[in-house]
């Protein structure tokens, strides 16, 4: 037998299970609901965000096609081969670029010496022989932009030394300056 319970307990028991039953129902079954449109509601905006940029980037394309185009254009005419009208000019042109930018590393060009003309296949190895005193990051902005630009150049047979100068050396105070020679060269079309 179950014992019988007072008014007023069995009234607080009865809206205590009421509201417990409205939780869960809200928990189970509104919640969700709620969850479910609220994640409807980011991915819309993601997606709203998604298409405006896309549709900047469609705005774009004809001047980004444009570019490519003249891009292409320019890259057609530049092959990394050397120009100039004969081997002597062009050996210059490798010396005056060396020459160039040792100076804005702001090193010294010791001396060049111009090497004669190979064939390498079906172009023509033109190279130069230099020497240059130049700091370590100076020798690295040299080799970077030597090999990076155009037309073309390479870089081999690097010697480097610290400079060896007697004076400094009682001192013991090393100007960190580096004896490099190093021969650069670039291809040109053979001569017709």
């Amino acid at each position: 037998m179950m014992p019988t319970l007072s008014p007023p307990i069995s009234r607080t028991l009865a809206v205590a299970l009421l509201i417990g039953l409205v939780v869960i129902a809200f928990l189970v079954i509104v919640q969700p609901i709620i969850d479910a449109r609220t994640d409807q509601h980011d991915e819309i905006a993601a997606l709203e965000n998604a298409l405006q940029r896309y549709q900047r980037v469609a705005a774009q394309r004809a001047s980004r096609e444009a570019a490519l185009a003249e891009l292409k254009q320019r890259a057609s005419g530049e092959d990394g081969l050397l120009r100039g009208a004969n081997e002597t000019l062009m050996a210059a042109a490798i010396q005056n670029r060396l020459k160039a930018l040792v100076d804005e590393a702001h090193g010294e060009l010791k001396s060049t010496q111009v090497l004669p003309p190979q064939a390498d296949g079906p172009l023509r190895r033109i190279g130069v022989r230099g020497q240059i005193a130049v700091t370590i990051e100076a020798a690295q902005r040299v080799f970077h932009d030597l090999e990076s630009g155009d037309p073309l150049l390479f870089l081999d047979s690097i010697n480097i030394r610290s400079r060896d100068d007697s004076r400094r050396r009682r001192e013991r105070a090393p100007d960190g300056m580096l004896e490099v020679r190093l021969d650069v060269y670039g291809y040109a079309q053979p001569q017709q």
